[in-house]
């Protein structure tokens, strides 16, 4: 017998007293599932905000991005399904490309021309690959910033995290820091990005001699693209103004690397004028 109730019958209490006191204790009875369930259930009831950050609504996690699983010994929590949809929007803010990916699709680019139709399998063939790189060179205009974005548009949606880097810009910034503290920081989200897409290496005004790229261009073009042939892990799409033909006459080592990497993912369009989108229509 309890040890209260006895000390109530000791006491000489009324059944009804007792009954009572009997009732009370019965209504604290310390349940220890169900009050798993109701700590669960207070946690995904809280609202979050990280639909204030990342525009993505989710009813299940309440924008917490983690849902709260009864457990008697230890409380769990788990990643919501919702988390999948923001790490994409989080890369794809980070890739760099935000402005470009809405507008550059697969679905949008047009094989109106045999060099978009070779783009276009090329891409498909790169895609098809875990270890391939791509490569698009030569004429200006004629749809490679397209279909690379495009590119890295489905490697985003099959959460692969990708990274932009406009060389033009990109590269000024890391030479000029070059011997700097903050230099091997910076190259290495380069050298080690899971994706990376070089847009325009060696960017150049005309292609003669006058824009040839200089020593330090070249050596921070082998750095990162050297790092990378080494990494089979890590994937690797580039357009250039140039041929790899060109590139190669400007350093070998560099070229050769993307040759090989590139090989049927590689696509040059010969320079013509009449090839340029932005001013053929």
């Amino acid at each position: 017998m309890h040890p209260e109730i006895k000390e109530l019958l000791i006491q000489g209490q009324t059944l009804e007293a007792l009954d009572l006191h009997r009732h009370t204790e019965q209504a604290y009875v310390f349940d220890p599932v169900e009050r798993a369930k109701e700590r669960a259930a207070d946690y995904n009831a809280t609202p979050g905000s990280l639909h204030l950050h990342d525009g993505v609504e989710c009813a299940d996690c309440r924008n917490k991005g983690w849902v709260s699983v009864a457990r008697v010994a230890e409380d769990m929590l788990a990643p919501c399904s919702c988390m999948t949809q923001r790490r994409a929007v989080a890369q794809l803010r980070n890739s760099g490309l935000q402005d470009l990916i809405g507008r550059y699709t697969m679905d949008a680019f047009t094989e109106r021309m045999p060099w978009h139709q070779d783009m276009r399998k090329k891409a498909d063939a790169f895609l098809a690959s875990d270890s391939a790189w791509y490569f698009a060179g030569g004429q200006v205009g004629c749809g490679k910033t397209h279909i690379c974005t495009a590119i890295c548009a489905e490697l985003l949606q099959r959460g692969v995290s990708v990274r932009y880097m406009l060389w033009r810009d990109e590269s000024m910034r890391l030479k000029a820091i070059v011997n700097g503290p903050d230099y091997h920081e910076a190259v290495a989200a380069w050298k080690t990005a899971p994706a990376l897409y070089i847009d325009d290496l060696f960017k150049a005004a005309r292609a003669d001699a006058r824009d040839m790229p200089t020593g330090a261009d070249i050596r921070l073009a082998f750095e990162i693209i050297n790092h990378r042939y080494n990494d089979r892990k890590l994937r690797t799409i580039i357009s250039s103004e140039w041929m790899l033909e060109e590139i190669m006459r400007m350093d070998d080592g560099v070229a050769s690397r993307i040759f090989e990497r590139s090989k049927g993912c590689c696509v040059e369009i010969g320079r013509d004028a009449a090839r340029n989108h932005r001013i053929a229509g």
